[in-house]
């Protein structure tokens, strides 16, 4: 599974890459919090959890592009307790 980051301003409607700014947001807590599947991410592997990967799996679109927030990507949690 591959993916890449964008920054986007909440303020903006449209971006140049994508015919909408608008997404679908995915954050939750559930199951072990190890970090033990690996995502290509912008050339660079990062590791999320097995929910989370299963998640991605079932929400990606394989021939269209789809824009998701998903926390345990987006936000550093590696210094929450």
């Amino acid at each position: 599974m591959r993916c890449s980051l964008l920054q986007l301003s909440l303020d903006r409607v449209t971006d140049s890459k994508l015919k909408s700014a608008s997404y679908k947001a995915l954050s939750y807590v559930w199951g072990s919090a190890t970090r033990n599947h690996e995502i290509l991410c912008d050339g660079r592997i990062i590791t999320v959890t097995r929910n989370c990967f299963i998640a991605l799996k079932h929400l990606r679109l394989e021939l269209n592009t789809r824009v998701l927030w998903v926390d345990a990507i987006c936000i550093d949690q590696t210094s929450i307790p």
